[in-house]
């Protein structure tokens, strides 16, 4: 929650482009929420895509302003969302769906410490596929699962920063992804946790943690894909 992704940004991208074109908010949490507040900032950014859902913070409330300030283009998705690019790489909405968000959150408000409702994002170009989770829960990813919109990934962001309330052995029978990825920087919760740590392991699956080796770069040619560390 501060400004440590703009030097993320200018190590990945060209010094001189400072225009992004699509932007997401897995949820508006201050660990996920508050790093964006720069970017926005500092770069042109043509679109914004996150849950229907509010905080009640200060950086919330930044956020929206920004974002009216400079006209950006604001949608709040849902699954069966697409974006399809030019390229032939497509995004789409795995999660969450109206009536998940209304059980999770009837007051259409999230707070600091709550877990709730995050966008389940599926990237894919050719056969590559990459899950993008968020803070998800388990049993989000198994509604995707179960009304056939997820199936096997090649790559998983792991849910939660490592939580043990984000990932379970049934999942990953399921999605059997080729790497993990955990997100995830000195913390007081015990992240990632033990359990998905050794469940990983247990089904060989190359994990590589961000406090550990800093910056993840995957690279995709739309068959196979490479990791730049």
């Amino acid at each position: 929650p501060n400004d440590r992704v703009l030097s993320c940004l200018s190590s990945h991208m060209p010094f001189w482009d400072r225009s992004i074109e699509l932007m997401f908010l897995s949820h508006p949490h201050a660990d996920h929420l508050n790093g964006l507040l720069p970017v926005l900032d500092r770069y042109s950014v043509l679109s914004f895509g996150s849950e229907k859902l509010q905080n009640k913070t200060l950086e919330f409330k930044r956020l929206e302003e920004i974002i009216a300030e400079k006209n950006i283009q604001h949608r709040h998705l849902f699954a069966g969302d697409t974006y399809r690019l030019s390229d032939g790489l497509t995004i789409q909405v795995l999660e969450p769906t109206a009536e998940y968000l209304k059980q999770t959150s009837p007051n259409g408000s999230i707070g600091e410490r709550s877990e709730f409702a995050n966008l389940n994002l599926l990237i894919t170009y050719g056969s590559f596929r990459l899950l993008l989770t968020g803070d998800s829960q388990a049993a989000q990813l198994h509604e995707a699962i179960d009304e056939g919109r997820l199936k096997s990934v090649t790559v998983l962001q792991v849910p939660h920063h490592g939580s043990r309330s984000g990932l379970d052995e049934e999942l990953l029978q399921e999605i059997r992804p080729k790497l993990a990825v955990i997100s995830v920087g000195k913390n007081s919760y015990g992240h990632p946790t033990r359990q998905i740590l050794q469940l990983l392991q247990q089904y060989d699956i190359q994990t590589l943690r961000t406090d550990i080796v800093g910056d993840v770069e995957i690279i995709s040619d739309g068959k196979g894909f490479m990791v730049k560390k």
